[in-house]
């Protein structure tokens, strides 16, 4: 999950953003993907959409 969230980070919502320096930290990542799992999900859904569509 780490490694979806890095690669479209910038393709998110302001509130589902993670810094960079964020993103190396396992401990701040799993927090992160515990608290706002449906809204990444989510996310992550239309963003494959959107892909698919190109």
């Amino acid at each position: 999950a780490a490694k979806v969230l890095y690669q479209m980070n910038d393709q998110l919502p302001d509130d589902l953003q993670l810094y960079l320096e964020d993103l190396e930290n396992e401990g701040i990542v799993r927090l992160f993907i515990s608290e706002y799992k449906p809204k990444i999900k989510s996310a992550i859904v239309e963003y494959r959409q959107r892909l698919m569509n190109f």
